[in-house]
């Protein structure tokens, strides 16, 4: 890697984790569109797979950007591909939707 620890910093994502339905409120939705709109990244991980959260992080999504429709991008991003862990586990591979 050729970047300091402090350059790391600079990434604009936005970490979103949890396992239960997410709540927010018409000042945050604004917020967040800023953020993607300014090049920021929000990025969504369901603890252990909960539909709770899967369903209102996509629910954000479109709250954010009402004109976009979330759509799997599993095939189409080499890195979430997870024919590796398929193989190894036996397991489905992760899903991407953005």
């Amino acid at each position: 890697m050729e970047v300091s620890p402090e350059d790391l910093h600079d990434a604009p994502i936005l970490y979103i984790s949890g396992s239960q339905q997410l709540a927010y409120s018409p000042k945050k939705i604004e917020k967040f569109r800023e953020f993607v709109e300014q090049g920021g990244m929000i990025l969504g991980n369901a603890d252990c797979g909960k539909p709770e959260f899967v369903k209102s992080f996509i629910r954000l999504g479109n709250d954010v950007f009402p004109n976009y429709e979330f759509a799997s991008s599993r095939r189409t991003i080499p890195f979430i591909c997870a024919s590796n862990t398929r193989r190894a586990t036996g397991a489905p591979g992760p899903t991407s939707w953005g």
